[in-house]
């Protein structure tokens, strides 16, 4: 396709307009957006204008609303669609791969047939049954099914990189399925599966930033897939990089909202960032947000609006905003200007956040926020021992990982495991425990849940 298609590609408009739409239509739709990833606000203002004339939509344009649903992983609002269009080949193909995302496996084989049947192409049904087997953890029957193939398809991307993937799913072959990548690679170097399939292997040989790039430039293509995202988010995090990690934790929830495992790397990537963020210097001001309140001379109508807010310092005054206080009766711009100028001569302001104030770990507020963040963990000495982060074990990269997929931050949550319950956990083998139960024992004098009872 010439470039000149799709340099002013409206994505919104493109949703809207009732023409014609089949796979060369959403192969320019994910060309622009690999292309322009900032244009996804358009393409999903277009899928919700036209989600808001569903009742009125013919069935054809019900498919183009489903497919365009599946492409922004809106993938329930997409079977919804589809479900309720024209029955056609397009529509089969796509509640096929929404079926296989979801793992209903047996539900999708069927559809690839049934869109076959129609008239959708054969090579691409085959490519998804296959792709089906290999999810199924039965790399040899994709293997069988991508050998029936031949022609032009063996020279695609999507053949070659799903080949790849089926090879090193055997573990018999590694060099080989590199070998497939790169020809992949070489059809088509913005494929994500491709890229997707290269990161995995350089990673697994170690070549973590090269893996890195390869990660970064899958995530640009459209649509990304979750393995993507989720291996580029615990790279970054080794590298200490959360806020981008944190960004791709949250593509992957837009998609999948009850991903636990997102939410949870997530989670500890947002801990982590509130940690760097409490090590950077004090912002100007910081000095005064203990200040009481009774310590300032404020008019009497400034000063009720305060206690009627359950303001106690001069840091509970400086989170609230211009508009929350102009809301109050009779508080007007002359006001707001007194409350504005005390806070200037101690270099403070109306509206800090609660993550600008979080940069001051000693600012104690006077009810909710990060109180309970910030206060010092309270108890004697094993107490104290307790609450000290897993860090404090110095574990190899391996170990420290493993922890931090089952959630384990603290040196508490640590002696919560059974040696069975960490050894559930995928990647962690008998060295990491080995590892885990003499850091605990030579730095704490503490053991794993049921090593004692066990006489370990």
């Amino acid at each position: 396709m010439p470039i000149q298609e799709t340099q002013d590609l409206d994505l919104r408009q493109f949703v809207l307009d009732c023409t014609s739409f089949g796979p060369a239509e959403i192969s320019r739709i994910s060309t622009e957006m690999s292309r322009r990833n900032e244009k996804i606000t358009d393409l999903r203002d277009g899928v919700n204008e036209l989600a808001a004339k569903a009742s009125d939509l013919s069935p054809s344009m019900m498919v183009k609303l489903g497919v365009c649903q599946y492409l922004i992983g809106r993938y329930d609002d997409a079977l919804e669609s589809l479900t309720h269009s024209d029955g056609g080949a397009l529509a089969q193909f796509y509640m096929a791969k929404i079926h296989a995302i979801h793992g209903d496996n047996a539900k999708a084989m069927m559809l690839y047939d049934i869109a076959k049947k129609a008239g959708y192409d054969p090579d691409r049904c085959v490519l998804g049954q296959a792709n089906v087997y290999l999810d199924m953890g039965e790399p040899k029957k994709a293997l069988a099914l991508l050998d029936r193939l031949s022609g032009a398809i063996e020279q695609t991307a999507d053949y070659l990189a799903l080949r790849g993937a089926t090879v090193a799913a055997t573990c018999e072959n590694p060099d080989e399925a590199v070998n497939l990548y790169e020809r992949a690679y070489k059809a088509d170097s913005n494929h994500p599966e491709t890229l997707f399939g290269l990161a995995l292997e350089s990673e697994r040989r170690g070549n973590d930033d090269d893996a890195l790039k390869l990660y970064r430039q899958a995530s640009h293509c459209f649509p990304t897939s979750v393995g993507t995202l989720m291996n580029l988010g615990v790279l970054l995090e080794d590298k200490e990089r959360y806020e981008e990690a944190a960004d791709c934790y949250n593509r992957v929830i837009e998609a999948f909202p009850n991903n636990k495992r997102a939410r949870l790397f997530l989670k500890d990537a947002q801990d982590h960032l509130r940690v760097d963020t409490r090590s950077k210097p004090n912002p100007p001001g910081s000095r005064h947000l203990n200040t009481p309140i009774n310590e300032i001379e404020f008019s009497s109508r400034v000063r009720r609006v305060i206690e009627e807010l359950g303001c106690k310092t001069l840091g509970d005054l400086a989170r609230q905003r211009q508009e929350d206080l102009l809301q109050f009766e009779n508080f007007g711009e002359n006001s707001l200007k007194e409350i504005e100028l005390k806070l200037e001569e101690r270099e403070l302001h109306l509206g800090w956040t609660d993550d600008e104030l979080l940069t001051v770990p000693e600012y104690k507020p006077a009810r909710g926020g990060f109180a309970a963040a910030a206060a010092e963990p309270a108890g004697g000495e094993d107490q104290a021992v307790l609450t000290r982060p897993v860090s404090d074990l110095e574990l190899s990269r391996r170990a420290a990982n493993c922890l931090k997929k089952r959630n384990v931050k603290t040196i508490g949550d640590l002696i919560k495991q059974s040696a069975d319950d960490l050894m559930e956990t995928a990647n962690f083998g008998v060295t990491s425990l080995k590892e885990i139960r003499e850091k605990l024992a030579s730095k704490f004098a503490l053991k794993l849940k049921g090593d004692e009872t066990q006489g370990k």
